[in-house]
């Protein structure tokens, strides 16, 4: 196997990265892979002809890595910077975005590229990325929940706000409705699942909806923006989008 390395610090940033996008107003099939809090997930596309090479380059990358002697990334690192990184001596190589460096301690926050969420970590645990290991488009799409704040009064997230969320959306198939892109350019979405109402209602009690057989019950879709307010776990806010996010191709 050939050691290919980019020279010097000459990585891929956030400008060039080759992402996947939600490329309609609505996409299916969608699954949640990380929470950051009730407002800001990360969502993958296992639907997308990409995603199932995800798996082999995760082994090569481990192979590559425990087995050949790849260089650190050159100091200072540059906010942007692709590369890979090994959180545990136990875990595999995953790529990674460099998002900040603290130059004082030597220790970078990185973004997790395929599976989603962020993490801090000294930057001896960070490789430079081979060319090869960068056509595969990232699969994790970074998306905040719109029209969604800390429930009132308080100001952030509560500690148990997380768990929840895995509750509710992990293992499970969820749309995406595209409402437009915050200032940072992060998609703005809603989230639906197909769970029935009387599944999602702390009461017990059913709404009244028409429906013939359990099975239509089953289908019924539930924005989970708003049934994050029922719930208590996040308060309501009417947001304006800077802009539609556009359709690629």
């Amino acid at each position: 196997m050939e050691q290919v390395n980019l020279p010097g610090n000459s990585f891929w940033s956030n400008r060039c990265s080759p992402g996947l996008s939600l490329a309609s107003e609505m996409t299916d099939n969608v699954s949640v892979c990380a929470i950051v809090s009730p407002a800001h997930v990360f969502v993958q596309l296992p639907s997308h002809p990409s995603y199932a090479s995800l798996e082999q380059l995760n082994s090569c990358m481990s192979k590559c890595y425990e087995q050949l002697d790849t260089p650190t990334l050159l100091r200072p690192i540059e906010p942007g910077v692709i590369c890979v990184a090994r959180t545990t001596p136990e875990h595999d190589w995953w790529r990674v975005q460099v998002v900040s460096y603290d130059e004082n301690m030597d220790i970078c926050d990185i973004k997790f590229l395929d599976y989603g969420g962020f993490l801090t970590v000294h930057a001896s645990q960070l490789r430079q990325i081979r060319t090869d290991y960068l056509s595969l488009p990232f699969q994790a799409i970074e998306v905040y929940l719109a029209n969604l704040i800390p429930p009132k009064p308080q100001f952030e997230w509560p500690l148990d706000s997380g768990s929840q969320m895995e509750d509710i959306l992990f293992y499970k198939d969820v749309k995406v409705n595209l409402l437009g892109v915050a200032e940072d350019g992060i998609p703005l979405v809603h989230l639906y699942t197909s769970e029935s109402s009387s599944n999602n209602t702390d009461d017990g009690k059913e709404e009244d909806v028409n429906v013939t057989n359990e099975e239509d019950k089953d289908d019924k879709e539930i924005n989970m923006n708003r049934e994050l307010v029922e719930r208590g776990i996040a308060s309501w806010v009417e947001l304006v989008p800077v802009d539609k996010q556009p359709t690629l191709a």
